[in-house]
């Protein structure tokens, strides 16, 4: 089964080069070749419309991170909540490791698209900016990611081993309802 990202970027050439096609059918119609070029310049201006859109979906999904990362890291400041929050299943750590795959997709599915269009030669500033924003998102919120799998992975190893002190203590203490006789 092909994967996802893979079909999109082949979708995406034959629409390009399509495009690319149509260029040259409207040149040799006799149309200046700012105009033939229109139709490439639309499907440029629609692509970077929809990069904005992921970009701030993204920034969305980074903000939450980080309010995660902050109120794990609020936790192990608060002795009575080290203990609180425990992944011992890995689920939370494995459902940020799934995060990452999709956007490891949309930053390679950005970087084919942005070559696909260099290579019908169509070149955009615009284009390029666009694809900038959203190539720093995807790095930042990886990287937020991979930090809150770090915190989650260390909070729990701390909580594992105060949880582990705490029942030490109480297995070596003296029961309370026994008189120690003299």
């Amino acid at each position: 089964m092909p994967r996802p990202s893979l079909s999109i970027s082949i979708s995406i050439e034959r629409l390009l080069v399509s495009v690319k096609r149509l260029e040259g059918g409207l040149r040799t119609a006799g149309l200046p070749p700012v105009l033939a070029r229109l139709p490439a310049c639309c499907l440029c201006w629609h692509y970077c419309a929809m990069i904005d859109g992921k970009t701030v979906r993204i920034a969305r999904i980074g903000g939450r991170l980080t309010h995660w990362l902050s109120a794990l890291r609020r936790m192990d400041g608060n002795p009575a909540a080290r203990t609180e929050l425990i992944d011992l299943d890995q689920a939370m750590r494995r459902d940020l490791e799934a995060t990452k795959q999709p956007l490891w997709e949309l930053r390679g599915i950005c970087l084919d698209v942005c070559q696909l269009f260099s290579q019908i030669g169509y070149a955009s500033a615009r284009l390029q900016r666009k694809q900038d924003a959203f190539l720093r998102e995807i790095d930042t919120v990886l990287d937020l990611t991979h930090a809150l799998q770090q915190a989650v992975a260390e909070h729990d190893s701390a909580a594992l081993i105060l949880l582990r002190e705490q029942a030490a203590e109480r297995l070596s203490a003296p029961p309370a309802d026994v008189a120690v006789q003299s």
